[in-house]
């Protein structure tokens, strides 16, 4: 199903960026002031070295007890799934599926950085791909259902925390019971 939209008519064109010697808290900081969900790390040549989103503050930050004075290459993902430009944007969000993400950059034809496509750039100009969201949302949580196992005493893999209550994952991941009534899915562990 091609829209006839390309990823750059959707996407971000001057997605937000920091050089690889930001600290962690410094990133933080400035995803908040921009209000957005992911950081990309480039050079001064908009070669693009890394991403790092939400999810990886609370996994690797936060979980791990890493320093927010640590470089944020110490928690960026360095192996980044990318698109071109002119990609149909109903490629970009499948890929998006398939690959359980939410932002991709955009990379020209010399792998220069030149914007981000994220789930939300494509809903504000294709609606009718929300039908595709919501099946992506309802197989991931499908995918991502927990169990109550037996208890297990020691620290919360998500927030830090001791308890004596740990509940198991599916994917064998201990949170605490505050965690897992916060909604906490498996998927936030991958």
């Amino acid at each position: 199903m091609k829209t006839g939209i390309r990823v750059l008519d959707a996407m971000t064109k001057n997605p937000i960026v920091c050089p690889p010697s930001t600290s962690i808290l410094d990133a933080a900081k400035l995803m908040g002031k921009k209000d957005v969900g992911s950081l990309i790390i480039s050079d001064e040549r908009k070669t693009l070295l890394g991403i790092v989103t939400e999810k990886d503050f609370v996994q690797k930050v936060i979980a791990k007890r890493i320093k927010d004075s640590e470089p944020i290459t110490k928690i960026m993902t360095d192996n980044v799934f990318t698109t071109n430009p002119e990609v149909d944007i109903y490629d970009a969000i499948k890929k998006m599926r398939d690959l359980e993400i939410r932002h991709l950059p955009v990379l020209n034809h010399d792998k220069t950085l030149i914007g981000m496509i994220t789930l939300k750039d494509i809903l504000k100009i294709q609606p009718s791909l929300f039908e595709l969201i919501v099946d992506m949302i309802e197989i991931r949580e499908s995918d991502d259902k927990m169990s109550l196992l037996p208890e297990r005493e020691g620290y919360c893999e998500l927030c830090g925390k001791i308890s004596s209550d740990l509940i198991r994952t599916n994917n064998g991941k201990y949170i605490c019971e505050s965690c897992f009534e916060a909604g906490i899915k498996d998927s936030d562990f991958k």
